[in-house]
Formats: C-alpha cells, structure tokens, sequence
C-alpha cells in the first residue's frame, strides 16, 4: 500500500515558472504534486478542479499579488476553502511574495518562501508530513489526555491542573492564559478544558450539549470552555455549535482532529511526539 501524500498545487498562470520550481523541489518518493498544469484544456476546468481537491490530501494555495489580482483565482480560492471545509481537505497557503493574505485566510499557517526557498521547502514538507502521517489511532484515552496537556503547555496556557470527574460532568484541566486588552493591559482568563477521545466512533453532538449545560449550571457567564477532541467535526455539529453560540450567547471554542494536526505542525515539540528525528 502506498503511503505516498497527494498534494494538489494551484496558482495563477503568471506565476508559472515558480509553481514548476516548487513542484519539482517537493516531489519526491513521498510527494505526488498535482497542479492547475495538469488540468486538461479540453475538459470542463471546474469538474477538473474538484476532482484534484476531493483527491489530494493536502492544497496548496501558491499567492502572489497577481493571485489575488486574477478573477479565476479568486473564485478558484473561496471553490477550495469550501471544499475544504465540506471535506475536511487540509489547505496550506505558500506565499512566494509578499502579499495581503486575506481574512479567509488568518487562521491557517502561511508558509513563506520569499525570504529563503530553500528554509521554506523544508518547512512545507514538514507541514506536509506531519498534516499526512499525525495519527491518533495507537493512542488510548490517556495517552490522547497526556498529549492534550503537552499542546496546551506548549501553546502558552498557564498554572494548568487535572480536574476530577464527578457523575454528572467532567471536565479534564482548569487552565489559565494571560493576554493583552486593546489598552495594552494584561488580563488573566480560565478556560475550563474537556477532552474527548474517541476510538472508532464519530463526534457526537451531545457532548457539546453537555458542555453548555454544565457551564450554563455551574460556571460564572464569562467564563471560557475549550473541546479537545480526535473526532472530526461534522457539518451538522458545526452548525449547532454555531447556532448555540448565537442563540445562547456563550463561547465553546471546538479543537477537532483537522484543527489539532495544523496546530502540532506549528510546534517542533509537538511534531517530535508523532515524527520523532
């Protein structure tokens, strides 16, 4: 069985020789690299298109000012970030300029080539690798809780401690973080942590029901709540979290299994517990 990564390049047509550099520097044993080149001329482009991202692993998103200056790119942008979103396809920007990234885009991890290509490829094939190979299924619900404790300490939460479970709710960590206001001052938060790990089944919607029910029953109003979980986000729970949050004026910030590999990517610690050196 080949455990070669599908990666599917796009970029505009202006920046041709770039996107045939790059390729060319990722492909390898390991890497089959896709691109809008490869798109037939005679087909229907469109279908082309969502065939290559339903059947890669990763996207990469190659911008440049002329990207964003051309019409088909851009509808060919928001066509992969919904795609991604349905599918749970995993986008990966490359800027090879620089260039206004647009707010579509804020939350993923650009990886900048224009400074030095060379740091940069290595960079994207690490990100690449560790969004393929990053796998929770030799994990059991401890080792899932362990690993939670390690990402939260490496992501700058402080003075972090186990909770005990009672009959009615559980909850994993208390946890603080500190951060700035728009004055300038600094401000202490307490997230209150549940992670959920599942073997073979699916998220399930409840969870997120009983999360909001112990904070609407135990927890002052302000209070923060962070969901940690290996499962994948449904649509459907995606809407419900999103209705809740409105209807309910509460705050449940949700870690799937997506969000978490993009965020083991960006910390070397983190990478060394799935893609030891």
């Amino acid at each position: 069985m080949s455990n070669r990564k599908r990666v599917f390049l796009s970029y505009c047509h202006a920046d041709i020789e770039v996107a045939l550099d790059i390729e060319r520097r990722l492909r390898d044993d390991s890497i089959e690299v896709l691109s809008s080149f490869d798109l037939d001329p005679g087909s229907n482009i469109q279908t082309n298109l969502k065939y290559f991202v339903e059947s890669s692993d990763i996207v990469l998103l190659l911008l440049s000012k002329d990207y964003f200056n051309s019409v088909y790119s851009g509808k060919e942008l928001y066509e992969f970030l919904n795609e991604s979103n349905k599918r749970k396809v995993s986008v990966i920007p490359v800027a090879i300029e620089r260039c206004n990234i647009p707010w579509q885009l804020k939350n993923l991890n650009t990886i900048n080539l224009y400074n030095n290509i060379d740091s940069g490829i290595e960079s994207l094939k690490r990100q690449i690798n560790v969004l393929t190979h990053v796998s929770f299924d030799n994990f059991s619900a401890e080792n899932f809780e362990e690993f939670t404790y390690l990402l939260l300490k490496e992501y700058g939460f402080k003075n972090i401690r186990r909770e005990f479970h009672s009959s009615d709710y559980g909850i994993d960590f208390v946890a603080e973080a500190f951060t700035k206001n728009p004055f300038g001052f600094t401000q202490k938060e307490t997230w209150i942590v549940e992670v959920k790990f599942y073997r073979n089944e699916r998220f399930s919607i409840n969870t997120i029901k009983q999360l909001f029910e112990y904070k609407r029953s135990v927890l002052p109003h302000d209070s923060k709540m962070l969901l940690i979980t290996n499962s994948i986000l449904t649509s459907v729970a995606e809407e419900y979290l999103s209705d809740l949050q409105k209807h309910e004026n509460t705050q449940i910030e949700v870690i799937d299994g997506i969000k978490l590999k993009k965020l083991i990517a960006k910390r070397k610690k983190l990478i060394n517990e799935f893609l030891p050196s």
